[in-house]
């Protein structure tokens, strides 16, 4: 079984300069990280990915998301780009960490990219669906919009599942490491699921549908263990030099499973930190979805991209696929 690395500076005993005890304050006062104006005009993550879903589904964005008038702030220079997993998309996947993101300050954006391309009108978009490599490369070009729109020389990536190969991919075969700062991925399977795990996930969210076009899209066989796509990007090492990567697991994962398939192989000369969530807070019970709408979690992504990863997490009860408790 593989080892689990943790950066432990994200475990206590952590220190406390004014900057983190001020965070800490204002977190337990419920107003969080955002300016009066960014509270009253964005909405507080519900900290539950189905209440997102639903909220959010039928809608391109999610409220602030994509706003290409956003210029970034000297405390948050670089924007954040959201890459959903299989079957998500930019509305669907990504509701809390749209709007936390948004709430602190940061110019957010995400895409959908592998979209579903079935006859008529679908209320809702499917992506994560065609290859990967077609998918890094639409990731490629999006980046490329977001910089030239914000003016950034650099973005911080998130990407939950497959998103966090498809960061692998274009920051590995594309060129992308001059371009980011941080890659984050998120229960990402760069050994592989087993095979059965796929109709498995089709059936518990009712994609039976998807069944039928499953030889048109390859995404599914290449997340599979053993695979030629993984072969070939866990080759010499999945992570490059420049980007600073951060690689977050939960041991409640029942997609990624065990999670050890999910820690990032590396290589000399990458920065790569494998954290297991339970290690920061032991409270957390995210299984493979409620990960991508976990406040502690983001309180480890929002730490890194501001540059204090040392500053304290205040843990949040998270169940398996509900959510938050409070």
């Amino acid at each position: 079984m593989l080892a689990l690395y943790c950066d432990l500076r994200h475990t206590a005993p952590m220190r406390y300069g004014v900057r983190a005890i001020i965070a800490a304050l204002t977190l337990a006062l419920g107003i969080g990280w955002m300016s009066p104006t960014q509270a009253e005009e964005y909405p507080q993550p519900s900290w539950h990915f189905l209440l997102d879903s639903m909220s959010y589904g039928f809608s391109k964005n999610v409220p602030g998301m994509n706003d290409w008038s956003c210029k970034p702030t000297a405390e948050h220079p670089r924007p954040v780009v959201l890459v959903h997993g299989t079957l998500g998309a930019q509305s669907t996947n990504w509701g809390s960490y749209s709007l936390a993101f948004k709430r602190a300050g940061y110019c957010v954006f995400a895409l959908t990219y592998g979209e579903f391309k079935g006859k008529g009108n679908f209320p809702i978009r499917f992506g994560g669906l065609t290859n990967i490599k077609g998918s890094s490369k639409e990731l490629r070009n999006f980046v490329k919009k977001v910089r030239k729109r914000t003016g950034a020389a650099k973005v911080d990536l998130v990407g939950h599942s497959q998103g966090g190969l498809v960061i692998a991919h274009y920051l590995k075969k594309r060129k992308g490491a001059s371009s980011v700062e941080h890659a984050v991925s998120l229960a990402s399977p760069f050994k592989g699921v087993f095979a059965g795990v796929w109709p498995i996930l089709i059936g518990d969210l009712g994609m039976w549908f998807v069944s039928a076009a499953l030889p048109s899209y390859t995404t599914f066989f290449q997340q599979v263990t053993g695979s030629a796509f993984l072969k070939s990007l866990n080759k010499g090492g999945v992570a490059v030099p420049g980007p600073k990567y951060l690689n977050i697991v939960t041991k409640y994962d029942e997609i990624v499973f065990p999670h050890e398939i999910g820690i990032m192989p590396t290589k000399p000369g990458a920065s790569v930190t494998n954290l297991q969530i339970q290690t920061v807070c032991a409270n957390d019970y995210a299984d493979h979805l409620a990960i991508s709408a976990d406040p502690n979690v983001f309180q480890v992504m929002d730490h890194t991209f501001s540059g204090t990863p040392d500053a304290p997490v205040q843990c949040r009860e998270v169940r398996f696929i509900t959510g938050v408790v409070d």
